[in-house]
């Protein structure tokens, strides 16, 4: 974590539902960033 050298990371389980684990279940080592999520809905 203090180790990410200023790089914004997104961490999240992989339960099968991709989109939730984007969204709902992830979390930010540094700042949030907007995600397109688009090509996970459609998949």
């Amino acid at each position: 974590m203090l180790n990410r050298e200023g790089l914004d990371i997104l961490i999240h389980p992989e339960t099968g539902d991709d989109v939730r684990d984007h969204m709902e279940h992830s979390l930010w080592l540094g700042e949030k960033l907007k995600l397109n999520i688009e090509f996970l809905k459609a998949g």
